[in-house]
């Protein structure tokens, strides 16, 4: 029995050391302008008044401003995407802020990207781990399609460390986590505008494009991850199990990646099937009537994400269209039976 309680009591040791290490290192490493640190802090600040939640991988991230929605519909709302998100860590997410918040509405903003891979995005994963804040759940989390190496490098944040000689960076951490900034959750990135919302000022210079043809799609149903395409069946049947309205919206795009996919219309009938099935809405701005004046290159840091002002332009948009259609008025007009850039005669060499 000496021997057993030897035993326990090295581990129980072993593991406080390994704790206390995890938590040193994440504070000296783990940079002060993750977006992350500050979602977190701002997610517990407003738990039990989030109403809206904004879902989704980067796109919805740059695509969705809480701050304007928050003006023109007098509530209060999160932006909980990140980058690589699977639909999983979308679920998971979802589920937990829905525990703790009165949400009535969910924006999901879908990635035809994601539905289709094959291989975990693991520094994406991260992201969605990190915003977990219960051992029940992050326990939960990691059991779920992660292999030991991936369980081990989300889990423990020495192992996502890959120098530790930048200790010019270290001295960054350390000040800046020490200051009253931090502690008043203000984060110096300029690229964070708060409540989940990442925005670029940065321009789009790539070629503009008037007319596009639309030939054989690189895009297809048949590509669908099975894994990604239950778990969103299974977010939309939980948001409808809890009556919380659920709206699927595909963000605009450059004309540019419009083309990479040769016929969207795949993609649009794709989620508009699932729409339909579940009796849901689906907003595609890939076929929005103004797509082509609207969001031209100027209003994108590169060809799918929004800028600043593409995002907030668009957040702008989703709430007009939003009050329109909770006022019962028929929002069919915003939208076309094609992607407009397929309309367009006019093409610009």
């Amino acid at each position: 029995m000496r021997n057993i309680n030897k035993i326990a009591l090295r581990i129980l040791l072993i593991l406080c050391i390994l704790i206390l290490y995890e938590k040193a290192v994440r504070f000296a490493y783990e940079p002060y302008r993750a977006s992350n640190i500050y979602m977190s802090k701002e997610l517990k600040e407003n738990q039990g008044s989030i109403d809206t939640l904004f879902c989704g991988t980067s796109t919805t991230n740059r695509g969705f401003s809480p701050q304007i929605w928050d003006s023109g519909m007098n509530g209060n709302s999160f932006n909980i995407a990140t980058a690589g998100q699977r639909l999983s860590d979308t679920y998971t997410l979802l589920v937990q802020e829905t525990k703790k918040n009165p949400v009535e509405r969910v924006f999901l903003g879908v990635s035809p990207r994601m539905m289709i891979a094959e291989e975990i995005y693991v520094l994406g994963s991260a992201k969605s781990y990190d915003l977990l804040d219960g051992v029940g759940m992050k326990l939960k989390y990691l059991f779920q399609n992660h292999t030991l190496e991936e369980m081990l490098y989300l889990a423990y944040y020495p192992v996502r460390v890959d120098s530790y000689g930048e200790l010019s960076e270290v001295k960054k951490n350390i000040a800046y986590k020490n200051s009253s900034e931090f502690k008043d959750n203000i984060n110096p990135n300029n690229k964070y505008a708060g409540k989940g919302f990442l925005i670029s000022n940065k321009e789009y210079g790539g070629k503009i494009y008037e007319h596009i043809e639309q030939i054989k799609t690189s895009w297809s149903a048949n590509m669908v991850n099975a894994r990604e395409e239950e778990s969103l069946y299974r977010l939309i049947e939980y948001c409808k199990e809890q009556e919380i309205e659920i709206i699927l919206v595909y963000p605009p795009v450059t004309g540019k990646q419009i083309k990479s996919y040769g016929d969207v219309s795949e993609i649009h009938e794709y989620y508009n099937s699932i729409a339909e099935k579940y009796n849901i809405q689906f907003w595609d701005f890939l076929y929005y009537q103004n797509l082509m004046e609207e969001y031209g290159n100027d209003k994108f840091k590169d060809v799918r994400h929004l800028n600043r002002k593409g995002g907030e332009q668009f957040t702008q948009k989703i709430t007009d269209i939003y009050q329109e259609y909770q006022d019962g008025k028929d929002i069919k007009q915003y939208f076309l039976e094609t992607c407009p850039y397929y309309q367009s005669n006019t093409p610009r060499e």
